[in-house]
C-alpha cells in the first residue's frame, strides 16, 4: 500500500519543460535512496540540484549543411554522449506548405528503416522552431568523391576502380528499391544526397522532396500524349528544340543559386521542383502525374554516369533553365563515344544509355531490374551489343570455361595451337615449293 503523503495544498505544480528538451529525474539527486550508478549520464543526474531546470540536451557544434529550406548542424547529444545531426527549417520557411513538407519528411524517414537510409533519432520544438535529429554519418558524399577522382587523388583513384564504384551504386539501388516498395519516391537524388561512410556504408540523405505515390492511380501516360505546351522557359525560338516546343515546361523560380553552378540550382514553383541536372524529363516538364519510381531511376542513372565518367551526361549549360531544356531534349553521348571519351568500359555505356532513356518505358522498370543488370555486368555476363562487348563476352566465356574445366581448356589450347602451327608450316612449305618451281 502506498503510504506517500499527498502534496501540501500550497505546493505549486512544476512547469513542464518545452517539447524536445530532455527530462531528467531530479528526484534522483534529491533522494538519499537514489543510486544512479557510474558514467557521465549518471553523474549528470546526480549533479542536478532539485530546483534547477533540465540541462540543454543538444549542444550545437557547427553548421555542416545549408539548403534552400533548412540547415543541418552538428550537435552533441548530452544525454547519451554522442554526436548527431540536427535539421531545422530556416526562419522564413517555418510556416505554411514548407512546414507541412518538413513534417512529411520526418514521417517519410520514420517509415524507411533500412541500412541505406539515414535514420531519425528524435523530433522536437524549441524557441527556434521545429527540428529533427538524425544519425551523423562521417564520410564523403558522392559529389566529394567525384571531385577527388576528377582531381586525380592517388589514394582515392586506387581505392575506387569501376568495380568499386559499381559496388557503391548497387547499395544505393538497394536502398531506393526499399523506398519504392514502400510507395515513396525521393525526387531529389543527386551526388550531394548520397554519402559513403568511413566504414563503407552507403546512405541516401535529404528526403525533403519525397512523395508518397497514390497506389490507386492509373499508370502514367506516355509523353506523346502530353497536351499542348504551357511554357518554353521564355527562350528564343532558335534555342528551342522541336521536343521542347512540344513539352509542358513551366518556368521555374530560382530560389538558391549554388555558387553559380546551374546544375545544382534548386528550383521550385508549384510545378517544377528539384535539382535540374538530375531530374527526369517528366519531372523537368512539371508533370507530377508521370513521376514514379522510374523517375528516381533516371536520376540515379545520371548520378552513375557522373561517377563513372567524372563528367555530367549533358554538355555544359549556362543557366538552370537551359539545363532543364537539355534534360528534356538533349540525348546523352552515344555508347561508343562515352567509352572513347571518358574511358568507361563499353558494357557500362549501354547500361547508362538505357537508364537515361527519355521515355520511361525504355528505362529500367524497377531498382531490382537495374541492380540485376548491373550485377550481370559486374559478374562478366555481358550482352553482345557492339564489337567491343562481343569480344569481351567471348573472352569472359573462355575464362569461365578455363575456371570450370582447366584440363579440358589446356587440351583445347594445345590442340588449337598445334593445328595452327601445322597449318602455318604447311602453308609455308607450299609457298616455298611454288617459289622453287
Amino acid at each position: 500500500m502506498d503510504t506517500t503523503p499527498p502534496p501540501e495544498p500550497s505546493a505549486t505544480r512544476e512547469a513542464e519543460p518545452p517539447r524536445g528538451a530532455a527530462v531528467l529525474p531530479r528526484a534522483a539527486a534529491a533522494s538519499p535512496r537514489a543510486t544512479p550508478g557510474k558514467g557521465a549520464f549518471a553523474r549528470k543526474i546526480a549533479s542536478v540540484p532539485p530546483a534547477a531546470g533540465p540541462p540543454e540536451r543538444y549542444e550545437a557544434m557547427k553548421t555542416i549543411g545549408t539548403g534552400v529550406f533548412g540547415t543541418v548542424d552538428l550537435v552533441r547529444d548530452n544525454d547519451i554522449a554522442r554526436v548527431v545531426a540536427r535539421k531545422r527549417l530556416k526562419p522564413e520557411w517555418r510556416q505554411g506548405e514548407t512546414l507541412l513538407r518538413f513534417v512529411d519528411e520526418i514521417k517519410v524517414i520514420g517509415q524507411l528503416e533500412h541500412p541505406g537510409i539515414v535514420p531519425i533519432h528524435d523530433v522536437g520544438i524549441d524557441d527556434q522552431g521545429y527540428f529533427f535529429v538524425m544519425k551523423y554519418v562521417e564520410g564523403d558524399t558522392l559529389a566529394q568523391l567525384i571531385s577527388r577522382l576528377k582531381a586525380g587523388d592517388p589514394e582515392v583513384v586506387a581505392r575506387h576502380s569501376h568495380e568499386a564504384r559499381t559496388a557503391i551504386f548497387l547499395q544505393v539501388l538497394d536502398a531506393i528499391g526499399f523506398a519504392h516498395e514502400k510507395g515513396i519516391v525521393h525526387r531529389d537524388l543527386k551526388p550531394e544526397n548520397i554519402i559513403v561512410g568511413r566504414h563503407g556504408e552507403v546512405m541516401i540523405m535529404d528526403w525533403g522532396l519525397a512523395r508518397r505515390l497514390d497506389p490507386g492511380r492509373p499508370p502514367p501516360r506516355p509523353a506523346a500524349e502530353d497536351p499542348a505546351p504551357a511554357s518554353t522557359l521564355g527562350l528564343p525560338a532558335t534555342e528551342r528544340s522541336p521536343l521542347v516546343r512540344d513539352s509542358v515546361l513551366p518556368a521555374p523560380v530560382v530560389l538558391v543559386d549554388a555558387h553559380g553552378d546551374p546544375r545544382l540550382t534548386a528550383t521550385r514553383d508549384g510545378e517544377v521542383i528539384g535539382t535540374p541536372a538530375y531530374m527526369s524529363p517528366e519531372q523537368a516538364r512539371g508533370r507530377h502525374d508521370q513521376i514514379d519510381a522510374r523517375s528516381d531511376l533516371y536520376s540515379l542513372a545520371a548520378v552513375f554516369y557522373e561517377l563513372l565518367a567524372l563528367d555530367h551526361y549533358l554538355t555544359p549549360k549556362a543557366t538552370s533553365q537551359h539545363m532543364l531544356v537539355g534534360v528534356i531534349s538533349e540525348e546523352p553521348l552515344a555508347a561508343t563515344a562515352i567509352h572513347h571519351r571518358h574511358g568507361v568500359p563499353p558494357e557500362y555505356t549501354f547500361f547508362l544509355r538505357r537508364g537515361l532513356s527519355k521515355d520511361p518505358a525504355g528505362r529500367f522498370q524497377s531498382a531490382a531490374e537495374m541492380a540485376r543488370a548491373l550485377r550481370e555486368i559486374r559478374d562478366g555476363h555481358i550482352a553482345v551489343q557492339c564489337p567491343c562487348t562481343g569480344l569481351k563476352a567471348a573472352g569472359n566465356r573462355w575464362f569461365d570455361f578455363i575456371d570450370a574445366h582447366p584440363v579440358g581448356a589446356l587440351t583445347t589450347a594445345v590442340l588449337t595451337g598445334g593445328c595452327t602451327l601445322y597449318g602455318a608450316y604447311a602453308l609455308a612449305q607450299r609457298l616455298l615449293a611454288l617459289l622453287a618451281g
